[in-house]
């Protein structure tokens, strides 16, 4: 058995849901578009005029859900993203039958995805890639925070004009780990674009890097309790014996061209709500403090502990890069984009992930303030004045910009 059919979720089933409604009268007071805007942030400005939160486009039809959903073409992640990004968290924290741990974390890390193989067959059997969870269980500083960190103290040295940080530990000394599922994987073994030396030759053969339908990249949170326990969280320990719990986590998957795009919180963190109001129309609807009656039914199917998943919000999911009126959608994590999260728009960065000719980091993830970019993506950013392309998209996965080996006889500087 290879590793992408032994993670399929199980047999497909369908049930209807009650229709969901989205109100638009309710959008400028949930997500600050309304005039004045809210004043600038110590982590971040204000929402601006032109700024709206992550929505679902307006339904009135019913929402029937199937499963499984990432790894499917029966979705429905254009009028229903945020059912959708519900079934991908219960996808991605169901039990491992006869091993423990969560779906998850039996991927392979990004380091395991762009490191040279440690095996000599291509294809590993669930057993293989799951055992020593604990072991291999190990969060690392978040990339992007050590990356915001390099700029701010260059925006620093140049002056009290540069943006000063302060406030609350949005991030709570968080570490993080980033997983790719089986078809990910596989697809960037297969090609050969898990290595700069692959990549390059990739591109300069004219090819488009476009990750297949079902590729799904996780990245986690996690904050280290030690010996105590963390009643209510999801939790994972590591080799040493300490306890981790999970604070946040985004979910990006392929089911659309330009993926979809999910973030959650665990509803005790020191930040949540308070720099964007979560948008949840299924599983938590209008701040409702109890899940839904749909959620418990996606919960139930995927065998999830409650007692955990329900402590979890959903902050919002995102398709498109503005609105149906021109506005960039805003979406965030005020974990994961600490500092940020108030012009943080997840698509619109992602799509800057990019490489040049030789293989190496294309465009930067931060504007020169230090803060997101969000909206449309623009055609500047990779091709020069003459035409020429000089930055090459890998669509929208900053761990292959940033976390691709050297060559094929290398490993990951990513862990």
């Amino acid at each position: 058995m290879d590793l992408f059919n032994a993670l399929k979720g199980p047999s497909i089933a369908s049930f209807a849901l009650a229709s969901l409604l989205f109100s638009t009268a309710s959008l400028a007071e949930d997500c600050g578009v309304a005039a004045p805007a809210p004043p600038p942030q110590p982590e971040g400005p204000g929402l601006q005029v032109n700024d709206t939160c992550a929505f679902p486009p307006p339904v009135l039809e019913t929402a029937n859900v199937t499963f499984p959903s990432a790894n499917g073409f029966d979705n429905e992640a254009v009028r229903f993203p945020d059912m959708q990004a519900w079934i991908s968290f219960a996808e991605a924290i169901q039990p491992i039958v006869g091993i423990g741990g969560y779906t998850f974390v039996g991927w392979p890390t990004q380091h395991q995805a762009y490191s040279k193989p440690v095996v000599s067959k291509e294809k590993m059997t669930l057993l293989e890639s799951t055992k020593n969870l604990t072991t291999r269980f190990s969060p690392k500083p978040p990339l992007q925070q050590l990356l915001r960190g390099q700029h701010m103290q260059q925006l620093k040295s140049k002056g009290p004009a540069a943006e000063a940080e302060g406030g609350p530990d949005c991030g709570m000394g968080n570490r993080e780990i980033t997983h790719l599922n089986p078809t990910l994987a596989s697809f960037l073994r297969k090609e050969n674009l898990w290595n700069r030396v692959g990549i390059k030759a990739y591109t300069a053969a004219g090819k488009k890097i476009i990750m297949p339908q079902g590729a799904v990249e996780i990245k986690t949170n996690w904050v280290n309790v030690g010996s105590a326990g963390a009643p209510g969280y999801i939790t994972m320990q590591d080799g040493s014996g300490n306890t981790w719990k999970l604070i946040a986590m985004h979910v990006i998957t392929k089911q659309l061209p330009n993926w979809t795009w999910a973030t959650f919180e665990h509803k005790d963190n020191t930040c949540y709500g308070k720099f964007l109001n979560p948008r949840d129309n299924f599983g938590f609807p209008s701040g409702a403090t109890v899940p839904s009656p749909a959620l418990q039914s996606v919960f139930s199917h995927y065998g999830v502990d409650t007692s955990v998943a329900d402590n979890y919000r959903l902050i919002g999911a995102q398709t498109d890069f503005t609105d149906d009126t021109g506005r960039p959608i805003i979406l965030g994590n005020s974990v994961t984009e600490a500092g940020f999260q108030t012009t943080s728009s997840c698509i619109t960065c992602h799509g800057r992930a990019s490489v040049t000719s030789s293989g190496s980091p294309g465009l930067s993830v931060f504007n020169p303030q230090g803060q997101s970019f969000n909206g449309p993506l623009q055609a500047g950013w990779y091709f020069g004045t003459n035409g020429v392309q000089n930055n090459f998209t890998t669509d929208f996965m900053w761990s292959m910009t940033f976390c691709a080996a050297a060559d094929a006889s290398s490993n990951s500087g990513c862990q």
